[in-house]
């Protein structure tokens, strides 16, 4: 029980769209979240909590000089053969779905590049930011007195 809060997932069931979809605060699904530039194009999802990049999404190949961020997560994926070469020869195609722990590790890996995902990525139908869109589902600020303030 304690593992999933110190970030180790070990334990818990892998998320997937078969998987049962999260329902947001307005009662529908998480949009599909797209990150088109340079090239490339790549669908996400989130999925019971869980940023999913979707198999058949393309990534540069090549990251740039300045990457940092991710960079080695990117080479274990290419190295499990998650990521493989596509057939354009600047561009890498996922196999399957990719479970990332954020927006950004995920659009790191898609742009090659130290990237802001919260930003970034972006709902396919509306346009909207992640950043936007989870901020929507985030539950309002109690107004109850703490504890501390009731005499």
């Amino acid at each position: 029980m304690i593992l999933p809060v110190l970030g180790f997932s070990l334990t818990q069931p892998r998320p997937s769209l078969s998987s049962p979809v999260e329902e947001t605060a307005e009662g529908t699904a998480s949009p599909f979240f797209v990150l088109e530039r340079v090239g490339v194009k790549a669908r996400a999802r989130e999925i019971n909590g869980e940023f999913i990049l979707l198999a058949g999404s393309t990534a540069r190949k090549q990251g740039v000089p300045s990457w940092t961020s991710y960079r080695s997560l990117r080479n274990q994926l290419v190295d499990a053969g998650k990521l493989v070469e596509g057939e354009d020869p600047e561009q890498l195609v996922t196999v399957e779905d990719i479970v990332f722990s954020s927006p950004s590790a995920a659009g790191a890996v898609v742009m090659g590049r130290n990237v802001n995902g919260r930003q970034d990525w972006r709902a396919e139908d509306s346009g909207e930011t992640y950043e936007d869109w989870s901020a929507k589902r985030l539950p309002p600020a109690s107004t109850a007195p703490l504890l501390d303030d009731v005499e």
